[in-house]
C-alpha cells in the first residue's frame, strides 16, 4: 500500500523499500532527504517528499473514486461505501 513505518506517510511504492516481511520504509527517510533525484523519460528531475505524498493521495483517490472500484466495494460485505 505504500505506508512507510518511520513517518507514516502514503507514499507511492515504487519508491518504498522493504524493512521486513510487513513494514516498508521511503526513500526520503532511509536516506534522511526530504528530496531526491530520479529519472523520468531520461532525465534527472528533484522529487520531494510533499510531491510523493501528494501524488500518492491523489492517485488513491481517482481509485476510489473509479466506477469499477466503487461497483466491488458497494458488492463487498467488509467495506461499505457511504
Amino acid at each position: 500500500m505504500g505506508l512507510c513505518q518511520k513517518c507514516k506517510q502514503f507514499i507511492e511504492p515504487n519508491i518504498m523499500f522493504d524493512i521486513n516481511k510487513d513494514e516498508q520504509i521511503c526513500v526520503f527517510c532511509k536516506l534522511g532527504k526530504d528530496t531526491v533525484t530520479v529519472q523520468k523519460e531520461g532525465k534527472d528531475i528533484l522529487y520531494t517528499k510533499k510531491q510523493a505524498v501528494r501524488n500518492y493521495d491523489v492517485f488513491l483517490k481517482q481509485l476510489k473514486d473509479s466506477p469499477s472500484v466503487k461497483k466491488k466495494l458497494e458488492e463487498s460485505d467488509v467495506i461499505k461505501v457511504v
